[in-house]
């Protein structure tokens, strides 16, 4: 399956957007991985794994384990991500800045919502 950006990864409830693939899996450890639960922004669930990388560390060859991510091969669930979206944009109270109610929330598309996260919780 294609990934679609952004992806929107939630660690324990707190979003953080990404546009790349790379800038996901360098952003989170493996320690990571069990409070993990992302999706693409179609609402495909990621899958996150653990992959062996050979990096140089003072010229010597050395595995380190890194982030992996991909596509479940499950439907997509939209329903969630939008839920998951509403409910941290509520915990960090923009919801109630924004100028529409919670009924509103519930009639934006996912695109919309998705527009809304990316401006909120984009990494640096």
């Amino acid at each position: 399956m294609t990934l679609h950006f952004p992806l929107i990864i939630s660690d324990s409830g707190d979003i953080t957007v990404f546009d790349s693939l790379e800038k996901a899996e360098s952003y989170f450890e493996t320690y990571d991985i069990p409070s993990l639960i992302g999706f693409d922004c179609q609402g495909k669930i990621l899958e996150f794994t653990i992959r062996k990388e050979v990096k140089r560390v003072v010229g010597i060859p050395t595995k380190v384990d890194k982030v992996a991510i991909s596509v479940k091969d499950e439907p997509a669930d939209v329903e969630y991500l939008r839920r998951i979206i509403i409910e941290y944009l509520s915990r960090v109270r923009f919801v109630n800045q924004a100028p529409f109610s919670q009924k509103d929330w519930n009639k934006l598309s996912l695109t919309a919502i998705v527009d809304i996260i990316k401006g909120v919780s984009s990494p640096e």
